[in-house]
């Protein structure tokens, strides 16, 4: 956490397995154990004047009701929002949407949707989690991350204005240009057929 002071940053992200695989054979602890880290990590960003995230790894693989104790563990330590991970991209939009407004009735933290391409979902999961309530969204531009990648910025965006009138705030007149450089730094080629910025 000291090594981030001098960063210039405002909001931290603390990213804890919520998962029971994770848990245990990432961590070799047990769920108290994540919950009073949670606990402790959270009032020391705190002190240091930081804004704090939990960021909940390997959600969609986790105890529902689990999911909803570190909800609370986060929000009586003071932090102001939570990221909802599916890690190993098993989602499917139906079950996002529920697990996602479960969690915005529990809760009064904002809520951050992070979703992997695994199945070919992760737009379809972050558009589900901004119906049911998610406040921030993780995406790359044209998808770029690891494995699968993750949520295209431009498909989010695009998705979420055109079909939900949400307000982004993203100008994407300039995103062809910003994804060629994107595809250039990466050495990924964009293909023909993307979706938005294909030839």
């Amino acid at each position: 956490l000291q090594d981030c002071l001098n960063l210039g940053l405002s909001l931290f992200d603390l990213s804890i397995p919520a998962s029971d695989q994770q848990i245990a054979k990432k961590l070799g602890l047990d769920r108290g154990h994540g919950l009073r880290s949670i606990a402790f990590c959270v009032s020391e960003a705190l002190d240091y004047g930081l804004s704090v995230c939990v960021g909940m790894e390997d959600a969609s693989r986790a105890d529902p009701e689990f999911i909803l104790k570190v909800a609370e563990a986060a929000q009586k330590a003071g932090a102001c929002r939570l990221r909802y991970a599916d890690t190993v991209g098993i989602l499917e939009p139906f079950g996002t949407h529920a697990r996602i407004k479960q969690l915005r009735a529990a809760t009064d933290l904002a809520i951050e949707m992070h979703a992997h391409d695994d199945l070919g979902l992760a737009t379809a999961n972050t558009l589900a989690a901004a119906l049911a309530g998610a406040t921030h969204v993780n995406t790359t531009v044209t998808g770029l991350g690891e494995r699968a990648g993750n949520a295209a910025l431009e498909e989010v965006a695009v998705g979420l204005t055109q079909l939900y009138g949400m307000t982004t705030g993203v100008d994407l007149r300039e995103f062809p240009a910003l994804s060629k450089q994107v595809a250039a730094a990466s050495g990924e080629a964009v293909g023909s057929r993307k979706s938005l910025v294909g030839a």
